[in-house]
């Protein structure tokens, strides 16, 4: 005769013991599907922050080159003086 059932004391716990193994399985499947969503949306997160440093280094870049831009605009403005023109065009920031 199985445990599960006995009608006596041994069989009542073991029917408990029984579902609450069973009620465990199921919390530790929802936990591992929480897991694993979890994992992917961290994935999905780092992908996002490396795009992101990505664009950032981008626009560093476009910055740099629109000051050096700027400061070639603004020798050639603000001098008709070749030697001053030059002094200005390569000064390093």
């Amino acid at each position: 005769m199985n445990g599960l059932e006995r009608a006596d004391e041994i069989g009542k716990l073991s029917r408990s013991l029984d579902y609450m193994m069973r009620q465990i399985q199921h919390k530790e499947e929802a936990l591992m599907a929480q897991n694993e969503e979890l994992h992917a949306q961290q994935d999905e997160l780092m992908m996002q922050q490396e795009e992101l440093q990505e664009a950032l280094s981008k626009m560093a870049e476009n910055e740099h080159y629109l000051e050096k831009k700027n400061r070639f605009v603004l020798a050639l403005t603000s001098t008709w003086d070749k030697g001053s023109f030059c002094r200005a065009l390569f000064r390093t920031p």
